[in-house]
């Protein structure tokens, strides 16, 4: 799929992919109000800068791009982004309760695991906390880290690695995922 995507095809594709745009800036951003509006900006940006985009198919990482360098244009101008944003963004990630007993007990420790490591996560360095974010949160290769970061691939392997590693660590000294691993049982019971 190439050649020059009209506006209204814009729209659409910008559509689809907009909880997705939302979800990652998000993530880079840490505030939820901030976020869509951020996200108003990139389709506007990108709405206007149309153009450009020579490869439809390449539309997803270019959006992607737009939305994250506002983010980041944001935070340089803005030193201070309040990270209280990110319990909305966990408390999406609903599936993960889904998938595990619904007991009362388990409730709290699934609230307070989550808790542990959205705390961790935000206190690594920001180049790893944010390719972790985005490749599992935001389920982005590494082409589109890449891309999105504008950083080579093996800058994304080294700081994916780092970001694991970091992590990690302070998961096996967390005495929340201890009692969280007490409460569920070795076997998941």
């Amino acid at each position: 799929m190439s050649g020059f995507m009209s506006k209204n095809e814009y729209t659409t594709a910008f559509q689809k992919l907009y909880d997705f745009i939302h979800k990652t800036v998000l993530y880079i951003i840490k505030d939820k109000d901030l976020a869509s509006d951020i996200c108003q900006e990139a389709f506007i940006t990108g709405y206007n800068k149309i153009n450009t985009l020579k490869d439809t198919a390449k539309f997803r990482p270019w959006i992607l791009k737009i939305a994250a360098n506002i983010a980041y244009e944001y935070i340089k101008r803005n030193k201070e982004i309040c990270f209280e944003g990110i319990n909305g963004i966990i408390q999406l990630e609903n599936q993960f309760h889904s998938e595990i007993s619904n007991s009362v007990e388990q409730e709290v420790l699934n609230h307070e695991l989550e808790e542990e490591i959205k705390k961790m996560l935000i206190s690594l360095n920001s180049r790893h906390s944010t390719v972790l974010i985005c490749r599992f949160y935001c389920e982005m290769t590494y082409e589109e880290i890449a891309a999105e970061l504008d950083i080579d691939i093996n800058s994304v392997k080294v700081n994916l690695y780092r970001g694991k590693r970091q992590l990690k660590k302070r998961l096996q000294t967390n005495n929340t995922l201890k009692e969280y691993i007490r409460g569920v049982g070795i076997n998941g019971e």
